[in-house]
């Protein structure tokens, strides 16, 4: 199921991975390798953004997503499962607040338009404009996976243990920075990895 998109302003990868590092300053992260999610959302981004508010959900009352964001107030509403599994730093679980937050900070108006299916692609393919999906996993890689990280580890499974992400964006990390792997893994490694990631929360 393709997920609906929106186009915004477009980003470049400069300004979205300095964005992020300046979020990890605002936390105190610094060069430190990891943080978890559901602490940083209820005691630190509140003191940056008023009003802000991280709000568990039933899955009745999040029928269709399993979290959202909506603005004024800017608020982020997640399935309490979700919820629970992020603030003992499940990757997945985790890395969907970080998408969340990043659309927070990033689209805190009505984009410009609304696409789908084939229409989508092409606009987006040929548009100055850019995907706020796209734009939000970007600014969550880098927030999660900053680049002296990997450089300094160079090794994708590594990646994924030590700042706490799964498979994808460590993935996607190792692609963005240009990092040579110290070893790179096998096929049935990876699978073994994505197999892990799809256990329930």
């Amino acid at each position: 199921m393709q997920r609906a998109d929106y186009l915004d302003h477009s980003r470049s990868s400069d300004e979205l991975e300095k964005l992020g590092l300046a979020w990890r300053g605002h936390a105190n992260i610094g060069r430190g390798m990891s943080i978890n999610v559901v602490p940083f959302l209820e005691n630190e981004v509140p003191k940056l953004l008023p009003h802000f508010a991280l709000i568990p959900r039933s899955e009745a009352e999040l029928p269709r997503n399993v979290a959202l964001t909506s603005y004024d107030p800017t608020r982020i509403e997640v399935r309490e499962n979700v919820y629970l599994a992020a603030a003992q730093e499940h990757p997945k679980a985790s890395f969907q607040l970080w998408h969340e937050f990043s659309h927070a900070v990033l689209h805190d108006c009505q984009p410009k338009s609304l696409l789908d299916g084939v229409q989508e692609r092409i606009l987006l393919t040929n548009s100055t404009d850019m995907s706020v999906e796209e734009q939000a996993d970007a600014l969550s890689m880098y927030i999660t996976v900053p680049r002296h990280s990997a450089e300094s580890i160079r090794n994708l499974s590594e990646i994924m243990y030590v700042c706490k992400v799964p498979y994808a964006v460590a993935e996607r990390a190792v692609r963005t920075y240009g990092i040579r792997q110290k070893r790179k893994l096998h096929p049935h490694e990876i699978q073994h990895l994505l197999t892990r990631e799809e256990e329930p929360y």
